[in-house]
């Protein structure tokens, strides 16, 4: 069996060497004492726990922090305005996808209490809703808006169609961790899960076809770039033909043109980190199969040297979290058998 090039050199897991470097360079200087660092400090706390083993000393006192950070009802925004909102405003992307999985992996370990992990799984599961009119046979019902702002369903920004992968997020969140708390919470963390998962589902290629989720709602004839699309491979498992039609999507979206010629911040950069994800947190949906030990999808090597340049251009940035984020998903890479 013929071993790849970036396996033999062990790239991935140098990569997560030089980003861990970077957390550790600013993790000091991480500002606890507004709302968007919510993200910051869980995600500092699941790549140490993953990379130095679940006994760091400082991980609780990491925990701690993105507990304590969050917002009076307890979500997770970003800290200041965004599209009109006010900077209080939670958001569900942030909330159930930057967060909750990172403290739910914190609680795992028993780093997060039963008492702030009921309130994250709260504040998810009455997470404010909205129904969607699309004039199509079997549409879902009132799904999660995009924001907690009270005003929301009367705003312009809220009056567009959902956002499948926010969703998607919210409904993971809700099923996997379902079992971790009162039969009462369980119980309507399994009816809204499973009705957003539906959703996800049911969404799926209307009414492009192309095998995957337009940006948002159903009538989107463009597929969503990889940033916005990763996500919804949690959906594999209950999805028409399994993951198949999700590698579809995603090989016709991430190819190494994409990867190589595209800037950070484009439609089309975004397959980059959507890309990383994938292959970090869900390989099966590269095409991967499991049973290889030396597996990697073929744009492997662009994609190593898309993340070289990131570090490289982003030798400046000071934010630890997102080195932290970066350090995980190359060192779940490097754990899932694509390196040495």
């Amino acid at each position: 069996m013929a071993v790849p090039a970036s396996v033999a050199r062990g790239l991935w897991l140098k990569l997560a060497d030089d980003c861990m470097a970077k957390m550790e360079l600013f993790a000091d200087d991480a500002d606890p004492t507004i709302n968007k660092n919510g993200p910051t400090f869980a995600a500092m706390g699941q790549a140490a726990g993953e990379y130095y083993g679940w006994t760091d000393p400082r991980l609780q006192g990491w925990f701690d922090t993105a507990c304590a950070v969050r917002s009076p009802a307890g979500g997770y925004g970003v800290g200041r305005v965004e599209d009109g909102l006010p900077a209080d405003t939670d958001w569900l992307i942030t909330t159930a996808g930057f967060v909750a999985p990172r403290l739910a992996a914190g609680y795992d370990h028993g780093l997060v209490s039963q008492a702030d992990f009921d309130v994250l799984l709260d504040r998810v599961r009455n997470w404010p809703v909205y129904a969607y009119n699309w004039n199509i046979s079997g549409q879902p019902g009132a799904l999660p808006d995009d924001s907690s702002t009270a005003t929301g369903g009367t705003t312009g920004r809220h009056t567009a169609d959902r956002i499948w992968n926010m969703i998607a997020v919210a409904a993971t969140f809700l099923l996997y961790n379902r079992n971790k708390t009162d039969s009462v919470r369980s119980a309507d963390c399994t009816t809204k899960g499973a009705a957003w998962k539906n959703a996800i589902v049911w969404a799926m290629n209307r009414p492009a076809n192309f095998g995957g989720w337009g940006y948002r709602g159903v009538t989107a004839t463009t597929r969503a770039d990889g940033s916005h699309n990763w996500e919804c491979a949690t959906m594999s498992a209950w999805l028409p033909g399994g993951i198949t039609p999700f590698m579809t999507q995603m090989a016709a979206g991430i190819t190494p043109g994409d990867i190589g010629a595209t800037t950070s911040g484009t439609p089309e950069g975004c397959y980059v980190s959507g890309a990383m994800a994938l292959m970090a947190q869900h390989p099966e949906a590269c095409g991967l199969p499991l049973s290889n030990p030396y597996s990697q999808p073929a744009f492997a090597d662009q994609l190593i040297g898309r993340v070289m340049a990131g570090i490289d251009a982003g030798a400046a940035s000071t934010n630890p979290g997102g080195w932290a984020s970066q350090a995980f998903n190359c060192l779940m890479v490097h754990r899932n058998g694509m390196t040495l």
